[in-house]
């Protein structure tokens, strides 16, 4: 496991690369695998060929209620799990982070710190330098025409997942799904 070798992979490391190359292509008896773990993707073209990219995803919902845990035990605050879908999206540290603040900043982890978590996330995004992050300031009725799609928005809320799986099975159930949607709708 070479972990931040990342520095090591410049276009001025080419004895770092044929190193790496020469591990890649040695035959063994032995399977062995070679693990590079860096923040962001940097592989020299020498190595294309004979490296496998694994992207690991982000931390799902439940895996950010353990961390969310973490920091409440941290803290000896009670766990209300409030801050969790804030979160998505964010790594593991980003997450721990974010919470961390949210409770020096406020005192307490509940719903009302989700704006604390939005905004370390949108440090986050800032601090990538390829997107910004605009906070929504229109509503529903700034949005000219489609009055049939708002009002249908507005009357639904939010899809329960009980909705979508009932949606789901009527579209396995029909031979044709467009007509058990729209009839479901």
């Amino acid at each position: 496991m070479l972990d931040d070798f990342h520095p090591d992979l410049g276009d001025n490391q080419p004895k770092s690369i044929k190193l790496l190359r020469n591990v890649a292509m040695e035959q063994s008896d032995r399977e062995r695998t070679l693990v590079l773990s860096q923040p962001f993707c940097l592989l020299p073209r020498e190595l294309e060929k004979e490296v496998h990219i694994m992207e690991l995803p982000y931390p799902s919902s439940d895996y950010l209620k353990v961390i969310y845990s973490t920091v409440c035990e941290r803290y000896k605050i009670p766990n209300h799990d409030e801050l969790i879908e804030s979160a998505l999206g964010l790594t593991i540290i980003e997450a721990e982070k974010a919470f961390s603040l949210a409770y020096i900043k406020s005192g307490k982890l509940t719903s009302a710190e989700v704006p604390l978590v939005i905004h370390e996330k949108e440090h986050v995004i800032k601090k990538s330098g390829y997107l910004e992050y605009f906070h929504p300031r229109e509503k529903m009725g700034d949005v000219g025409g489609l009055d049939n799609l708002k009002g249908g928005l507005s009357t639904r809320g939010r899809p329960t997942s009980d909705l979508i799986v009932r949606a789901e099975s009527s579209c396995l159930e029909s031979r044709e799904p467009e007509k058990a949607l729209s009839q479901r709708t």
